[in-house]
């Protein structure tokens, strides 16, 4: 008997598949309608698959797949997408998830505070602060002037701005969606800065002109305004000058386009265009010195310090120096008229020149004297001083005239008379010189007073008649001066000087004289 052995298999599966499944990889939010439905489903058996895409229908059964599209009804909103998988025992098993859709970008908003420019022309003068936000859930970002970024993330109000810019914010929502907004802001919280130049820092021979220079780097200058001294305010558009005497304040300031004003600056402008006046005058205006060493004595003023320098009579000024009331310089030696100038500078330059002569004269009066024309013998007590003296300067004069006492001062003459003192003798007489510096000259002379006559006693006459020619003798004393000369007449005959003795021969009584 012939048997056959005949066999079959069957596959008894009573578990449904094991399973995952999420929409857009388990996305809550997604930006376009076209989603991915993805599972992770097994099974002993191969799978199929169907998908319900938020609509309330399945599709068609169709070979499972771990990634499949679909797409979701059209509108925002939130949907449920179920999928069912079958295995090929006809088990089957449905899952579902929940997404939404939002195809709609965030509105973002940028809050400025202060909400509007509290300065001119659009600028902000206080700094504000930015405030970002959007209608649903996003992450916001900002950037400054470029649009395309970097941007930083928003974590609060955004402060710290200077200047002209652009705010550019974004947001992305969870699905993605970006949101764009941007501001213009203007902040200028700064005052405009204004310098002048032009001025010196000292003095000026000359009026001064001034240029005021403002800068402001955001908004720039809107007017920059000025006053000199206690004037009116004027509005600043080319340099001006100053030229008031002595010292001006200038002041100043300048305001920005958006409002801001600086703080009230000032300078000082200096304007002197006069010399230095005053007097000076050489050793308090002594008319003669007798010394080298001399003061320069002045009364200078001017609006500012002063310096001086002095020229003693030599040509030439020494180095300037600090203004002195009385300085003392030296003249060039040898006496004379000295020409001494002083110059006097003031701090803005200015120069005055004064100048003063004085005599030197360091020597004493010199000449002769002598009395009565240079006789030896006078016979009166009344005689002349003679005398020939010179000086640099004014002379006065006084005698003694042979007493031992000068008498007083008076002014010089060439010829004085004067009156020896009694008594027959040798009369020393002085003569004092004084110039107008004090210096004295003494000259001296002597002179015999001789106030007795001569006398004269004849000799060889006899007593009576003579029978001869009688010869005369004269003999003549003189216990002063000494004779000068014996002279004679005989009778009515002519004078004749004596020499030697003379015959009287004439008959008669002869008269001799």
């Amino acid at each position: 008997l012939a048997t056959a052995t005949i066999s079959d298999t069957i596959i008894l599966d009573t578990t449904a598949p094991s399973w995952t499944m999420a929409v857009s990889g388990g996305a809550a939010v997604v930006a376009t309608r076209q989603v991915t439905v993805d599972s992770t489903v097994t099974d002993l058996a191969a799978i199929q698959m169907r998908i319900d895409p938020g609509t309330g229908a399945y599709g068609g059964w169709f070979a499972y797949a771990a990634s499949v599209a679909t797409m979701l009804p059209s509108g925002d909103a939130t949907y449920t997408l179920r999928a069912e998988y079958r295995d090929a025992a006809g088990n089957t098993l449905a899952l579902s998830d929940d997404v939404r859709l939002d195809t709609t970008a965030p509105a973002v908003s940028i809050v400025p505070a202060p909400a509007v420019p509290d300065g001119g022309g659009g600028w902000y003068v206080t700094t504000p602060t930015v405030t970002l936000s959007a209608g649903e859930p996003a992450a916001l970002t900002w950037a400054w002037d470029v649009p395309a970024g970097p941007f930083t993330a928003y974590t609060g109000a955004i402060d710290g701005l200077a200047g002209a810019h652009i705010l550019y914010a974004r947001a992305t929502d969870l699905a993605g969606n970006v949101g764009t907004a941007s501001l213009a802001l203007a902040v200028d919280a700064v005052a405009p800065v204004t310098s002048a130049s032009g001025v010196p820092g000292g003095w000026s021979s000359a009026p001064v002109t001034v240029t005021l220079s403002a800068v402001d780097a955001t908004s720039g200058v809107a007017w920059t305004r000025y006053r000199i001294g206690a004037g009116a305010d004027e509005t600043y558009t080319v340099p001006f000058a100053v030229s008031a005497e002595g010292t001006t304040t200038v002041w100043f300031r300048s305001a920005d386009v958006a409002g801001n004003l600086e703080t009230t600056g000032s300078v000082d402008v200096r304007v002197d265009t006069v010399a230095p006046t005053g007097t000076m005058a050489v050793a308090g205006g002594a008319a003669a010195v007798d010394a080298v060493s001399v003061s320069v004595d002045s009364t200078v003023t001017d609006l500012t310090a002063i310096e001086m320098r002095v020229d003693p009579g030599t040509g030439s000024f020494g180095s300037w120096f600090a203004y002195a009331s009385a300085v003392t310089t030296s003249l060039p030696s040898g006496d004379g008229t000295k020409t001494v100038r002083a110059e006097y500078r003031d701090l803005a330059g200015n120069v005055a020149t004064l100048t003063d002569t004085v005599l030197l004269d360091t020597t004493a009066p010199s000449g002769t004297m002598v009395l009565a024309g240079g006789a030896a013998y006078t016979a009166t007590v009344s005689v002349s001083v003679d005398s020939t003296v010179t000086d640099a300067t004014a002379l006065e004069m006084r005698v003694d005239p042979g007493t031992g006492s000068f008498g007083s001062w008076f002014p010089y003459a060439a010829t004085v008379t004067t009156s020896l003192p009694s008594g027959d003798g040798t009369k020393t007489v002085r003569a004092e010189y004084r110039d107008a510096l004090g210096h004295v000259t003494t000259l001296t002379d002597t002179v015999g007073l001789d106030t007795t006559a001569p006398s004269t006693t004849p000799s060889g006459i006899p007593g009576g008649w003579s029978s001869a020619a009688v010869t005369v003798t004269l003999s003549a004393t003189d216990a002063g001066a000494g004779v000068a000369w014996t002279r004679y007449r005989i009778g009515a005959g002519a004078v004749e000087t004596y020499t030697v003795p003379f015959p009287v021969s004439a008959e008669g009584t002869t008269t001799v004289w």
